[in-house]
Parts: C-alpha cells; structure tokens; sequence
C-alpha cells in the first residue's frame, strides 16, 4: 500500500484552500505540515510497538489525512476550535467519503482508516472497538498529541517568532488557574476543555495530555524533547503549577505501556 498517491492528493487538496489572505494561509500551511509531521511519527511509534508492514503502511494514511476537516473548518469558521465550529475528525470522515479518497482500498482498511480518524479527536475513545482498531485510534492519538505538543511549546516559548492568536483560541493570558483544571491534573485525568478559561488553563490541560498517551515510543518523545519543561518555563512559578509539573513528569516515569 503507497503511501505516495495519498501525498499527491493531500497537497493538492491543502494546496486548494490558499488564498490571497496570508493571516488564512498561515494556519492552512500549519495544518499541512502538521500532518505531515504527525505521518512521519506515527512510523516511528509503529517501529517502536513492532507493528507489521501492511499495518504501518494503514497508520501512515491515517496519519497523513487525519486533519482534513481542519482545512474546511478554518474556511468556514476561521477558528480550530470544535467546541465554538465543528468536530474537524467527523468533518474530515465525510470529505474522505464525499471525495471517495480511499476507494482503492480494501474495505477493511477504509473503514480502519476512517473510524481511526473519526476517533482522534475525541475526549476519550468508545468502549468494546476491536482490538485492530483500538490500536490504530491509539497510535494517531499519541502521533497527533506529539506533534501538537512541538507546534504548541515552540508558540509559548516564542521560538517562531510569530504572533498566531488562533493556536491558542484567542484565549486571555491571565496569570491564574482554573480550578477544575488543576483538580483534573491533580486526580490524573485529561483536562476537560469546558474548564479552560485562560491561557494556563490551556498549558496545563497541554501538559496533561500525558495522562492519555498510550505507548512508550510517544512517551519518550515527549520527555526526550523536553516538551513538558517547555511548557512549564512559560507558566508561573507557583505552587500550583510546580506541583502540575511534577505530576506529570512522576506519571511519565512510572509508565511501562505495551500493546
């Protein structure tokens, strides 16, 4: 299974959404490269669990077209925000069926693809998938948050040097915490968005995403390109988020995670 037709047909799908507005094509050409960042470490999370060829060439295509609602949502709502526009993983299943993207493949494997992309974004996965699937749906997860995690710390920590209001949903940079944020990092558990008030609110729920990551390869990525540390530089130095910060580190350590 090539993973090349499906390059050529994703940029020249992104491609169809620039426009004369550069604050547009900014974020277009964002998403553009985020998948394909996000293509190239779900390969190397594949690698590390020993997925076999034909599965690692399915996670690839799920990798490379799980953002494809994004490119619509910021056309129609010039937002990345789902809960103020759309669900951009259900968005993006219904370009792929409307547009017969995957119709070269195995029936199997479409639907693999397309309940792996309609389960990216979700708060939680369902209960009672499949085992196959349960896989692929946790193997884009982590390879979205990883890269989500390098797009975000390079913004906080001013690396880019640009100003892109929309990474962070226009949120207020306030110098306090929600406290169901905290409480949820706290108790280990993935920060519920209807509590992000604030631009803290918003590092900590990043910082939190390691209570959902699912293999070891992601895991060590995560630490091993100091994303956490990042994270925390940019916040304040108080109680709350130090004991934030040694949370989540703690948790990464004690982590040993298998298929």
């Amino acid at each position: 299974m090539e993973i090349g037709p499906y390059l050529i047909w994703f940029d020249d799908f992104a491609s169809s959404y620039l426009s004369d507005d550069k604050e547009i094509d900014t974020n277009i050409e964002l998403k553009r490269k985020h998948s394909l960042r996000v293509l190239e470490i779900i390969e190397s999370i594949g690698r590390g669990i020993g997925l076999d060829e034909h599965d690692q060439d399915v996670s690839k295509i799920s990798a490379l077209l799980h953002d494809v609602g994004r490119f619509e949502q910021y056309k129609r709502y010039r937002t990345f925000n789902d809960r103020v526009s759309v669900d951009h993983g259900k968005l993006g299943v219904e370009i792929l069926k409307e547009k017969a993207v995957l119709e070269g493949i195995g029936q199997e494997d479409a639907d693999l693809i397309l309940d792996s992309i309609r389960n990216h974004n979700r708060a939680k996965l369902p209960e009672g998938m499949d085992k196959r699937l349960e896989i692929h749906s946790k193997l884009l997860r982590d390879a979205d948050k990883v890269d989500i995690l390098y797009v975000i710390t390079r913004y906080y920590n001013g690396e880019d040097g640009r100003e892109n209001p929309k990474l962070i949903h226009m949120l207020p940079d306030t110098p306090d915490v929600s406290e169901g944020v905290y409480e949820d990092i706290v108790h280990h558990r993935i920060v519920d968005s209807k509590n992000v008030k604030n631009l803290n609110d918003l590092k900590m729920l990043h910082m939190g995403w390691v209570f959902d990551i699912n293999y070891s390869p992601a895991l060590e990525m995560i630490s091993n390109r100091g994303y956490l540390d990042m994270i925390f530089r940019s916040l304040p130095q108080e109680e709350k988020f130090i004991d934030a910060y040694e949370l989540v580190c703690g948790h990464i350590k004690k982590q040993k995670v298998y298929i």
